[in-house]
């Protein structure tokens, strides 16, 4: 319905994008004021602490994750459709590609040593093969 049909002028452009930035700047404001940062995270009073330490990263055991071949993986797709959506392109729900062999134990990082496997298929073969390859050093 228009604004003239009800007896209202209809307001000029330049009005309406200083009302809609005023509009922002008072919600930015007020969450803000609340302890909302951009990131969502607060402090306990709601501010940002600084720390006056410089941050060091966290020493980890871990072993960084060896490199897999995008490659290796598309021709993968392409021979071997996704189980749930028939395609070869795009997303597979329910499913993820895994290696058979692991990559860790000498596995190929080649389509002849991948598989469809179910997520929660996956879950239990990962959580076997950290424990299997904390024994084998990396290449």
């Amino acid at each position: 319905m228009s604004s003239e049909r009800n007896g209202h002028a209809p307001l000029p452009l330049g009005l309406l994008a200083s009302l809609r930035a005023a509009i922002v700047a008072v919600v930015l404001v007020a969450s803000l004021a609340s302890g909302l940062t951009l990131a969502g995270k607060t402090s306990s009073s709601g501010l940002h602490k600084s720390n006056s330490k410089m941050h060091t990263p966290h020493k980890t055991t871990r072993k960084p994750k060896v490199k897999r071949s995008l490659k290796a993986k598309h021709d993968f797709k392409h021979l071997h459709p996704c189980p749930s959506t028939a395609r070869s392109t795009g997303s597979c729900p329910g499913y993820i590609i895994d290696h058979i062999e692991p990559l860790c134990a000498g596995g190929a990082d080649a389509p002849s040593n991948m598989q469809w496997q179910t997520i929660a298929a996956s879950k239990a073969k990962d959580k076997f093969e950290r424990q299997e390859c904390s024994a084998f050093p990396r290449r």
